[in-house]
């Protein structure tokens, strides 16, 4: 009975990794990764077994994580109810890939660590394209994350007078932000950024 049991949970996850495109996490109250399903090489190139054991935190830049931990928090104050019903909880977040690359994923969290047949916080990880991180690698994460906001905008078309009344910014942080993101990127200026963007879009 047991082989049998094995047997059905081996072909499930053999149909997980095929066709379901989300990497399927469970972990536990202390944020220890428990299982990660068979198509967990999306997000990074991380396999299950380099997974299982490791903090789900440490996988989130640092800036981010932070982040992660408040709403782990907020997911465990809020376990799925006995009827059924679950909320999910949803952020956008920049993971790190298994040689130090940057990944940008969606992920969702479930709260239930009170189902005896689960007894545990399911995470539902879906990556994300980020033409920023196409066009310049890892070095992305050297940007803040208003230059992060700056920059996004910059490369989907916004005018600099956009940004600053979007971002609640004077005109001149916005070009501070600039100058510090065309040093950090090592491109020359705006022209240049956008270019860079545009072929890595294409290719």
């Amino acid at each position: 009975m047991m082989q049998e049991t094995l047997e059905i949970q081996d072909r499930v996850e053999r149909a997980l990794a095929r066709c379901v495109t989300e990497v399927v996490i469970l972990i536990n109250a202390d944020f220890v990764i428990e299982y990660a399903s068979p198509n967990s090489d999306q997000i990074g190139g991380w396999l299950p077994v380099q997974l299982n054991g490791r903090s789900a935190l440490d996988l989130i830049q640092p800036s981010d994580a932070l982040l992660i931990a408040e709403m782990l928090e907020r997911v465990q104050g809020n376990p799925a109810g006995v009827d059924g019903t679950v909320e999910l909880e949803s952020m956008d977040v920049r993971a790190k890939g298994i040689g130090g690359d940057l990944l940008h994923a969606n992920i969702r969290f479930v709260n239930m660590l009170d189902d005896p047949q689960v007894a545990a916080i399911l995470v539902l990880v879906a990556p994300v394209y980020d033409p920023l991180t196409e066009a310049f690698g890892p070095i992305i994460a050297e940007l803040t994350k208003r230059e992060h906001a700056v920059v996004t905008m910059i490369a989907d078309g916004y005018r600099v007078s956009t940004i600053s009344e979007d971002l609640e910014l004077s005109a001149s942080t916005v070009r501070n932000h600039l100058s510090s993101i065309f040093n950090k990127l090592d491109v020359k200026n705006q022209s240049e950024l956008v270019a860079r963007l545009a072929r890595a879009q294409v290719s």
